[in-house]
């Protein structure tokens, strides 16, 4: 079994014909979802998905689903032959056509914000102090402590920006965060503020960074 945790995105079941329309089998993976009054969220994580095609069980743009992890990740023999239950869509072309597909059975959730509102959120850049290993996490990340000025101060927070960087040299970077979320817990650890980055062609996390010297603790405008 592949222990990566499926990322938000289109997925194709294995009953997908290529030769039918393109949302023939087609989901929409959301979100991982855990029953926290069990103790190991990992043997335990759903995950949350959506059809893009109708059905006698999927009516339009009415029915979400959840499945174990294990099983959304397992192989499983097709015609002798070993397959992936779920297969991450990667094609552009597919996916734009998806793109649209899903906004026509679930709507667009794309909502406009006043100015004020985007004022709301305190988007600030800081100087990573420290970079740690985070081994009690499902899945690799980095603890990170980084220095906000003299106002607000030292905070901690986690992220998924194993790929690109090694911890040495995230040492001394400018990164850009949240920081008016609520503490959100990890395992043992408490993450302060949001870690913001853009995902890559792979879906891994490129962070975001100033490209010129700013304070520690400027706030975006």
């Amino acid at each position: 079994m592949n222990n990566q945790e499926p990322q938000p995105g289109f997925y194709y079941h294995y009953k997908h014909d290529p030769k039918e329309d393109v949302r023939n089998y087609a989901y929409e993976v959301l979100n991982i979802a855990h029953h926290t009054e069990i103790e190991d969220l990992d043997e335990n994580a759903m995950v949350v998905y959506r059809p893009l095609y109708e059905s006698g069980v999927y009516k339009l743009g009415k029915h979400w689903d959840a499945r174990p992890m294990k099983m959304f990740l397992e192989n499983i023999l097709k015609d002798d032959k070993e397959i992936k239950r779920f297969t991450k869509i990667t094609d552009p072309k597919i996916i734009s056509e998806l793109e649209k597909i899903k906004n026509q059975m679930y709507g667009n959730n794309t909502t406009t914000i006043t100015y004020q509102d985007f004022e709301k959120v305190d988007i600030r850049a800081g100087e990573i102090l420290k970079a740690e290993d985070f081994p009690e996490a499902r899945k690799p990340m980095y603890k990170i402590t980084v220095d906000f000025g003299a106002e607000i101060g030292i905070k901690m927070s986690s992220g998924q920006f194993t790929h690109h960087y090694t911890k040495e040299e995230l040492v001394g970077k400018m990164i850009i965060g949240v920081l008016n979320f609520p503490p959100k817990k990890i395992g043992p650890f408490f993450s302060e503020f949001l870690t913001l980055g853009l995902a890559d062609e792979e879906d891994k996390v490129v962070l975001l960074m100033p490209t010129q010297k700013v304070p520690k603790g400027a706030k975006m405008m």
